[in-house]
């Protein structure tokens, strides 16, 4: 997909097909119908205001994240999400409200648990003109339109406390009941089972299970991804919470604010401990922000909000799999199938492209070429991407079914696998006998509840979607192997 600049749309109409190996594995299912087709069209952004005083030293430079290909890439996997859910707006696509004031021309788009409340209320003193302009209405052409960003790992864990406190513990017994969310149905006592709880709450957002976006379901739009508003609207500036002071003061100097009345943010309210015990609400907001980082923690965030990190600029953790690829495969190992397997995507000879061949291989015995077991432990496949089929139940872990040995790859099926997963395989990144610096495997869902799935329905699409979504390499493989079911 090409763009004309920062923000543009695409020269011409364009449709392509992802040629990752995980992408490829999905097409080869095409025969039941069902091709990926990935178009992403962003709103034109228009160029700011003209200003007297436009300088700033140390505010954020927002456009360069914004305008890279790895943010072109992420939005573009999140909408096509998006349609696989067969919906047009939701998670990653949704209109916000704008605070508008007409003398200033200047407007607020408002970011929830990004410090919004604080800059609503000062926006609202400042400029005494300003009014709220609701989704369907339309801004004149010369308006300058601002936002503020939060780091996405500790704004989603805020958002998780804030929708948790306020709305599901104090919803009723029979709203509970009737919502259809999981996390809330979930204990919070140990940590692991914190930590389950929050990928729960994960997945209800992905997948729509809130019903709605409104109080009366809990309002997870304080969760939903900082940049879903960039397939509806348009923004002049993103600034950055934790560089406030001096992102307001440029926001003030685009429309042409002096600098005798220019103002500063409030800094967030923070409760103190001492006033929270168990018969205060702030016990458990500070309950639920205790959530462990884990590595399994962080790759979920990675994922899920993976235009926060690519579009923002912010730093993804350490635990979280590389999301730019920084290898290229050789034209020898991008032509030749390894002996004993089948190719099911080449490239002609003398053609170059940033995707791997696909293999189909074949069980023949333990510890040669098609035990997946005993490939995982081989340096020479560590730049291999290795897809197996996986569980619903099982999908977001690192579950293994047994320990044999000291990596804990004993075998017994595409278990051994999944603890080199996007989940597992920081952990395990020492224990194969040379350095991974990425995930192994990727599990692709093709049962739930020990049934395998006999349709293409919406949900199967979205699991499918959702899985794909994740299994892009960070890096060229050499080569990605899709294997049997049974006897890996």
């Amino acid at each position: 997909m090409r763009y004309d600049k920062l923000g543009a749309r695409p020269r011409a109409e364009c449709r392509e097909t992802l040629c990752t190996p995980a992408v490829v594995f999905l097409c080869s299912l095409g025969a039941v119908g069902w091709w990926a087709v990935l178009v992403l069209e962003m709103q034109p952004l228009r160029p700011p205001p003209p200003a007297d005083d436009l300088t700033v030293q140390g505010a954020t430079d927002w456009k360069v994240p914004f305008g890279s290909s790895a943010c072109v890439e992420a939005l573009r996997r999140e909408q096509a999400l998006m349609r696989s859910f067969r919906r047009t707006y939701g998670f990653y696509c949704k209109r916000r409200p704008l605070l508008y004031s007409p003398s200033t021309k200047l407007a607020y788009l408002k970011t929830p648990k990004a410090a919004s409340i604080s800059i609503q209320e000062l926006f609202q003193q400042q400029f005494t003109d300003s009014t709220w302009v609701t989704t369907q209405e339309a801004l004149p052409a010369d308006v300058l339109v601002f936002t503020f960003s939060r780091e996405p790992v500790s704004r989603v864990i805020a958002a998780y406390a804030e929708i948790d406190v306020a709305y599901a513990r104090k919803a009723s017994k029979e709203k509970r009941a009737e919502m259809n969310t999981t996390f809330h149905r979930l204990a919070q006592g140990s940590p692991e089972q914190g930590e389950r709880r929050f990928l729960a709450f994960l997945d209800d957002l992905l997948y729509h299970r809130f019903g709605g976006d409104d109080r009366e379901h809990w309002a997870p739009t304080h969760a939903y991804p900082q940049l879903n508003f960039a397939c509806k609207q348009t923004v002049h500036y993103i600034g950055r919470l934790e560089n406030q002071d001096l992102d307001w003061q440029r926001v003030q100097a685009l429309v042409g604010i002096p600098i005798g009345k220019r103002t500063q943010i409030p800094r967030a309210h923070e409760t103190k401990q001492e006033e929270c015990s168990k018969v205060h609400a702030c016990f458990y907001k500070e309950l639920d922000k205790n959530v462990s980082k884990s590595s399994r923690v962080l790759q979920r965030v990675c994922d899920t909000y993976s235009s926060d990190f690519a579009c923002l600029g912010y730093k993804r953790p350490a635990a979280c799999s590389p999301s730019l690829r920084s290898a290229k495969a050789t034209t020898q190992s991008r032509h030749s199938a390894p002996n004993g397997s089948t190719s099911i995507h080449t490239l002609p000879a003398g053609k170059v492209a940033d995707a791997a061949p696909v293999h189909s291989v074949k069980f023949t015995g333990q510890g040669v070429f098609g035990h997946f077991s005993w490939m995982v432990k081989q340096p020479e496949y560590q730049n291999s991407l290795f897809i197996f089929n996986d569980d619903v139940e099982n999908h977001s872990t690192a579950a293994a079914v047994h320990q044999e040995d000291p990596t804990g790859l004993g075998g017994n099926g595409d278990a051994s696998l999944r603890q080199l997963n996007r989940y597992g395989w920081f952990s395990k990144r020492g224990a194969l006998g040379f350095p991974l610096v990425a995930p192994l495997s990727a599990g692709i869902p093709t049962q739930k509840d020990k049934h395998g799935f006999d349709k293409l329905s919406v949900e199967v699409r979205s699991l499918l979607d959702a899985a794909l979504n994740e299994t892009s390499p960070p890096r060229t493989p050499r080569l990605a192997a899709v294997g049997s079911t049974k006897y890996q």
